[in-house]
């Protein structure tokens, strides 16, 4: 299956304008909540962070050069992803001055936050 994406409209006012478009795939915490008098964590460890911004997997990157005038609509496809936490980020350098736009996002389970499968349910504590 393919995941369509739009990036917003973008106006050229020159001949050729170019974006470099990127998306990066983040390291997160995905294990389930410690106990409230467990020991603290290491602020060094990821499930401290949550999500780590300083380790990035590249998923796909893309140079695009406009050369129609006016304003444009780029699209584009994606294969499904899997669950975690996502950046999509455009880029240009004009003359003028640097432009950069980016989203965060984040693919949760199909059930979220239902728990539907036996491995989801491990990952929950059980209290009693």
């Amino acid at each position: 299956m393919i995941l369509s994406n739009s990036c917003s409209r973008f106006t050229t006012k020159k001949d050729n304008l170019i974006l470099n478009i990127s998306l990066l795939r983040f390291e997160s915490d995905t294990t389930a909540a410690r106990d409230m008098h467990a020991n603290p964590y290491s602020p060094s460890n990821i499930s401290y962070k949550g999500i780590d911004y300083n380790e990035e997997t590249v998923i796909q990157t893309t140079r695009r050069v406009l050369t129609q005038q006016g304003n444009v609509t780029v699209e584009l496809t994606f294969p499904i992803l899997r669950r975690g936490n996502y950046r999509f980020s455009v880029e240009s350098n004009d003359e003028e001055r640097v432009l950069f736009k980016a989203r965060d996002f984040g693919i949760k389970s199909t059930n979220y936050p239902t728990i539907k499968s036996p491995q989801a349910a491990l990952l929950v504590p059980l209290y009693t």
